[in-house]
């Protein structure tokens, strides 16, 4: 990692709440962390982000607090959906003709990106 953030990562602080509390995160904290996750998902996949490493590592807080912000970090496997989707729409229409009919198969609308797995936008489907 660069850099080594204040706060530690969702895996470290989760595995020190274990040992200290003996016992996992209650479900409401569980709730609260899954929430700030799926947000920051959807936040980078509207903006045509797909992350593609989401892990406890990758998610680290501000501070060593207890209302510390998490924030996702190693976007260096991340790739651009839109520029996934074009290529892989070109290939469906060009390389890949339907074996019911003579012309190339219709494309599936693509306007629910986050819906599509990693590997079909990679062109390994």
């Amino acid at each position: 990692m660069l850099c080594d953030p204040a706060g530690g990562d969702l895996f470290d602080r989760m595995n020190k709440h274990l040992i200290k509390q003996h016992a996992a995160l209650s479900e409401r904290e569980a709730a609260g962390i899954m929430r700030t996750i799926v947000s920051v998902i959807a936040h980078c996949h509207e903006r045509g982000v797909m992350h593609r490493d989401v892990k406890l590592e990758n998610f680290v807080f501000t501070d060593d607090t207890e209302g510390a912000l998490l924030k996702a970090v190693d976007f260096g496997l991340s790739t651009n959906i839109q520029a996934r989707v074009s290529a892989l729409q070109h290939t469906l229409m060009t390389h890949m003709p339907s074996p019911c009919f003579t012309h190339a198969a219709p494309v599936p609308r693509c306007s629910e990106h986050h819906h599509m797995s990693a590997h079909l936008l990679q062109g390994r489907a």
